[in-house]
């Protein structure tokens, strides 16, 4: 049984490759370079560590295939996935990713998984709620209860927005992950023996110096979240003098707009 995994070096994606490394599968993992992240090397560099280490562990029952990488400019247009994403973008500006994920599942004929937690504050996951309905399935048997690590989410397209239907047809959910937060993943991976792994997921968009910025969106999580010792001094501050910066900057706007 082959399982094509989404994976990116980051916490979600490499909490699932460790659990799936847990069974007897055949693991796929697929990144997806995209020329407009500035953390491309991070990530490479971040799973070419976690491979290795994971593959010195014990429990490691599955089949790890080697990372396939694919190019996004090599990735070929389909309009109608486009058109929904599209729709998404205006609801809430949902990552560019989606767009050609869906797209790179389809012509591929693969059901990708995507490890995604069940956080509120996730754009994917507002648009899931919303304007989708979820069923779950299994890898080794029709239905199974969402806490076996072989079940996973998928978008019911009878019960779901046509949009939704149309961008995540190909796209699953590992079922666990959604009752799952990043602290949760973190003591899980500690309980396996697997902190040395943790420690080497990258999360940042926008480093410095090769260092988590402090500042973009999953800096800002990490801080947030209760795992802000992911994030070095340097960038703690800058957060900090972003948000101070932020403050005064609507301080000033509010005196001279007479508030």
């Amino acid at each position: 049984m082959t399982i094509n995994l989404l994976w990116t070096g980051g916490l979600d994606s490499t909490f699932r490759l460790v659990e799936l490394a847990h069974e007897d599968v055949e693991i796929r993992p697929f990144y997806i370079v995209d020329t407009t992240r500035g953390s491309i090397r991070q990530e490479m560099n971040a799973m070419a560590k976690i491979l290795y280490l994971l593959r010195q562990k014990t429990f490691v029952k599955a089949v790890v295939r080697d990372i396939e990488f694919i190019h996004d400019t090599d990735i070929r247009p389909d309009k109608q996935i486009t058109d929904a994403h599209s729709f998404f973008v205006a609801y809430n500006n949902l990552g560019s990713q989606y767009d050609y994920l869906a797209r790179f599942a389809r012509q591929n004929n693969l059901k990708l998984e995507i490890g995604l937690e069940g956080n509120q504050l996730s754009k994917v996951t507002s648009v899931l709620n919303n304007f989708g309905s979820l069923s779950v399935a299994s890898y080794t048997h029709p239905a199974s209860s969402p806490d076996h690590p072989l079940t996973y989410f998928y978008v019911d397209a009878l019960k779901s927005h046509n949009n939704t239907a149309v961008l995540f047809r190909d796209l699953i959910f590992p079922a666990h992950l959604f009752s799952l937060q990043k602290v949760d993943e973190a003591k899980i991976l500690k309980d396996w023996g697997c902190m040395d792994i943790m420690k080497a997921t990258w999360f940042c968009h926008r480093p410095i110096l090769g260092y988590p910025c402090g500042h973009c969106n999953p800096c800002k999580d990490a801080l947030n979240e209760g795992m802000s010792w992911r994030v070095p001094m340097t960038g703690r501050l800058l957060y900090s003098a972003k948000r101070l910066l932020s403050r005064i900057y609507g301080r000033i706007r509010n005196i001279r707009a007479g508030k």
